[in-house]
């Protein structure tokens, strides 16, 4: 039986590989694809043997330097490009515990004042104090609070360095992981809901300050206990409640579920707030390093982990020593204290610390301080490996991955240069010279076109470059002097950061000039919307993005390509990594190219159509069920102004087609008012 069957295979094989199937691999029942590619590879290498050069360089099959992948000795340059440091660069650092540097207060220790502000500083954090009370303080209240500071401001700045650190983090550990999937990993990482577990593991929610100050509900005086009525009884096996819960009542009757002194009651999503604040927080106050560091101690990858070995005279390995020989020796058990040294007015919170005698001992013998004087900035507890010896994880830092240059033909060089020949005007804009210019190929490559056979496509550079700009514009719009408040900040960014605003400045500069693609389709677009953009001198304004029809009763949006604004993302992306990870370098070629339109915003913030419209008829304006038209792509929403009249709008999804019928709908009502 077996034999048929292996026949059976034998003969299936041959008729679908009937130039050679040795190395087909079968595994439960399936073709491995490994195999099918490994001997694809041999049956062209032997093809190759056969031919003449003047056929061999006819054929694209073989336009390619060979390498032998199947090599016990080979390296694949994708996966060699991780962007993390050596630990053998912290090993002095760690075995170095006298140099020792004095701990400023936090109102003393520099901070940058009066020079202009700079993305790339960096405080010196040996010997640095921590973040200021105050600024704690604010990140830890909630606006329900009611109270002069909260935390909004900081969670603003805050979201948008997560999202860029996480960013950052992935393109340097996952070098060949396409866009899509550092997406997806981005998300979960960012999400309220782990930001949220993330808290509540370091108990932030104990700590924030969730309610507005009220002496006579939710105050008590220092060295008081709760008044026992605020206690609720505990029911025992022979009692029988019929009646309502005992517990905490407020002035009207009604039940509490909690106890309004020593409990509060906080959303999770408040938490995730916190845990955004509280990242802003050190990111003012100890620079970039810092929040990465305190990012990394809740628990968010940001950082690479090295272990570094600890000399055997370290502080902390004789410290063990002496505590393991201070163990064999036998000690006397703590003596729990008497009735008569407690006194009355000793503090408590908790009734049930008074009743557990464990819990009594460890405050009498407290937890050992594992630190020592000197222990450097970012390292971790010490422990041993499985030979026995001490080890000291430390978090390290990102740099720039390798150049992304594939040298699988001959000459990449001289390739590199014929195909970026004319590309100097384009540098000459971005104010910025490429020191690896195979990363100004990467940025400007689409996926469609073969023909770069140099570097990748621009995907993963535009999923760098999104965060990068995220960051840089939020950043400059929390440092501005105005100091916007919270609702402002998030409508600027929303505003700023977007691929139409994108789209349309790349536009401008010209960018799509040296776009390299091969796709009919983009093209049409591309050429359809450059055109709308200089007959309207490439403003800003999406007034121009509409398509009248019906006298002003319908309006269809210009589709804004998508590849345009991602390729003005990937552009930053490939500058912050040729500068060696600088966002200062892309923040000086970027700000002139958007300057005047981060100054006009900043100004008098834009807002969107919907809400524009909603605001001015919040009573008369409603929004249809949106239709799909004919043609199966586009997607048509309706909005009636009571007394005005009907207006619809065409897009290829809702959002869209709900902001063009709004921008149908205020253009008609403009008109009418001027009338």
């Amino acid at each position: 039986m077996s034999k048929c069957k292996v026949t059976d295979e034998n003969k299936l094989l041959e008729e679908m590989f009937p130039f050679g199937h040795d190395m087909i691999n079968i595994k439960n029942g399936q073709i491995c694809l490994d195999s099918i590619e490994r001997n694809k590879r041999i049956l062209l290498c032997d093809l190759k043997k056969n031919l003449t050069e003047e056929e061999i360089a006819k054929l694209n099959c073989f336009s390619m330097k060979d390498v032998d992948i199947d090599s016990p000795n080979y390296v694949n340059e994708k996966v060699m490009n991780v962007g993390f440091d050596k630990k053998e660069n912290y090993v002095a650092r760690i075995n170095n515990w006298t140099d020792l540097k004095e701990c400023k207060p936090y109102y003393l220790d520099g901070k940058g004042l009066g020079k202009e502000f700079d993305f790339d500083y960096q405080p010196d954090l040996e010997g640095h104090p921590g973040p200021s009370p105050s600024v704690i303080l604010q990140a830890l209240t909630m606006s329900n609070a009611n109270d002069g500071i909260n935390l909004e401001r900081l969670e603003t700045i805050g979201d948008s360095f997560l999202k860029f650190a996480i960013t950052a983090y992935l393109y340097c550990a996952h070098p060949t992981v396409h866009e899509g999937k550092l997406s997806h990993m981005r998300s979960k990482q960012v999400s309220n809901l782990n930001l949220y577990r993330l808290g509540r593991n370091k108990r932030l929610g104990a700590r924030m300050i969730a309610s507005k100050f009220e002496p006579h509900d939710n105050w008590l005086p220092p060295c008081h206990k709760p008044p026992s009525t605020l206690h609720p009884r505990q029911a025992t096996d022979t009692q029988e409640h019929s009646g309502p819960p005992e517990g905490p009542m407020d002035g009207s009757g009604c039940f509490i579920p909690y106890n309004l002194i020593t409990q509060h009651s906080i959303p999770d999503k408040s938490i995730a707030d916190c845990v955004e604040a509280l990242i802003g927080a050190y990111l003012l106050e100890c620079g970039p390093r810092g929040a990465l560091l305190f990012m990394s101690w809740l628990g968010i990858r940001v950082l690479p982990r090295h272990s570094v070995p600890l000399a055997p005279d370290h502080p902390y390995v004789q410290t063990v020593l002496r505590q393991d020989q201070s163990k064999q020796k036998p000690q006397p058990p703590p003596s729990p204290k008497r009735k008569s040294e407690v006194s009355d007015t000793d503090s408590n919170c908790s009734s049930e610390d008074e009743d557990d005698p464990w819990k009594q001992q460890q405050d009498l013998v407290p937890d050992h301080d594992w630190s020592w004087r000197g222990r450097p900035v970012g390292s971790l507890r010490p422990y041993r490996d499985e030979q026995g010896n001490w080890m000291q994880p430390i978090f390290g830092e990102l740099k720039a991955p390798p150049s992304p240059l594939l040298r699988y033909i001959d000459d990449p060089e001289g390739e590199l240069d014929r195909m970026l020949s004319g590309y100097d005007d384009l540098e000459r804009t971005l104010q910025y010279r490429f020191k690896d210019r195979s990363l100004l190929l990467q940025a400007l490559t689409h996926a469609s076109h073969q023909q770069n056979r140099l570097t990748d496509c621009y995907q993963r550079l535009e999923f760098l470059g999104d965060a990068i700009l995220d960051y840089l514009i939020t950043r400059h719009l929390y440092e501005d002097p105005r100091r916007h408040s919270p609702g402002a900040l998030t409508d600027l960014r929303s505003a700023l950061v977007n691929n139409t605003i994108f789209a349309t400045l790349a536009a401008r500069h010209g960018f799509h000039k040296y776009f390299r693609h091969m796709s009919p389709g983009l093209n049409e677009v591309l050429t359809k919307y450059i055109k709308i953009q200089e007959e309207n001198g490439h403003s800003i304004s999406e007034e121009h993005y509409l398509i009248q029809e019906d006298e002003m009763e319908q309006a269809e949006d210009v589709e804004v390509p998508k590849a345009l604004g991602d390729l003005f993302e990937s552009v930053a992306g490939a500058i912050f990594l040729d500068s060696g990870m600088s966002l200062g370098a892309v923040w000086r070629s970027y700000v002139n190219l958007m300057g005047a339109e981060l100054e006009a915003f900043s100004a008098a913030a834009p807002k969107s159509p919907v809400r524009e419209l909603l605001e001015a008829e919040p009573d008369t304006a409603k929004f249809g069920k949106p239709e799909r038209l004919a043609d199966g792509r586009r997607v048509r929403v309706c909005v009636e102004v009571f007394g005005r009249g009907t207006f619809k709008g065409v897009g290829r999804n809702y959002r869209i087609a709900k902001g063009t019928a709004a921008r149908c709908a205020l253009r008609h009502l403009r008109a009418t008012k001027q009338r």
